[in-house]
């Protein structure tokens, strides 16, 4: 487990730092995720999104702050929350390793 997660915080976040806009854009997979989360916070009045693994933070954290959601953000990355906090300075992003975030229950 140790060294899957060591290639998620390096190598693959080399990686997914460019391609993410570079190669794969946004996918019709990202668009009918939007429109789940945004179709269901309606339902029960939520704006408030926790995105787990949210690397660069595009498409999704990024459509949904558009949207008027409160976005926060966790990904075991250093290298791919910088990139966030650059590109999204109004988003909460932390590094962590989401089998134990630590939150407050009630929270998200």
């Amino acid at each position: 487990m140790r060294d899957r997660k060591q290639y998620m915080k390096t190598t693959y976040a080399k990686y997914w730092i460019n391609a993410r806009n570079l190669i794969y854009g946004t996918m019709p997979y990202d668009l009918s995720m939007i429109d789940k989360i945004d179709e269901i916070s309606k339902k029960i009045s939520v704006k408030k999104i926790l995105e787990v693994a949210i690397g660069t933070g595009d498409p999704i954290a990024a459509d949904l702050l558009g949207k008027g959601y409160q976005m926060s953000g966790v990904d075991i990355s250093e290298i791919l929350i910088a990139k966030y906090k650059e590109n999204y300075p109004k988003i909460n992003a932390i590094v962590g390793d989401a089998e134990n975030i630590k939150l407050s229950n009630g929270s998200f």
